[in-house]
């Protein structure tokens, strides 16, 4: 289980239930780290907290509650292995360099600002105009 304090669109049946790609992929790399340790798990989950959720805006498509569980799907080993050697391929340029980062890529520098303890020091780091 991964623990997220969200918002409650996050959850609504418009944008996927919660089941957003990168959790999905997120949870499937951890799961991969802990066979490659011995472990293993039966199934993945977000719980999720919902800082913004509304009791009168519950209605079709919308959270019931304001902490929310969904399952998520398992990948096979074979899947999550050569997602993440892709997502390795991705990242590197032709001198197997990292590529400068995109806007898209750090939600226009915030996700560096507020979320990486590295920016300071980072050559990477991208900061909107």
């Amino acid at each position: 289980s991964d623990w997220k304090v969200t918002k409650a669109w996050a959850f609504s049946k418009k944008n996927g239930g919660g089941k957003k790609p990168e959790w999905i992929a997120q949870m499937n790399m951890q799961l991969e780290l802990l066979r490659q340790n011995g472990l293993d798990a039966k199934a993945l989950n977000i719980v999720a907290i919902l800082k913004d959720w509304d009791a009168r805006s519950v209605k079709e498509g919308y959270p019931v509650a304001e902490i929310v569980t969904v399952d998520l799907p398992v990948w096979s080993r074979e899947k999550t292995v050569a997602y993440i050697l892709e997502r390795i391929k991705a990242h590197m340029d032709a001198e197997n360099e990292l590529p400068k980062c995109s806007s898209l890529d750090t939600w226009g520098g915030n996700r560096c600002k507020s979320y990486c303890s590295a920016s300071a020091v980072c050559d990477q780091y991208f900061m909107e105009a």
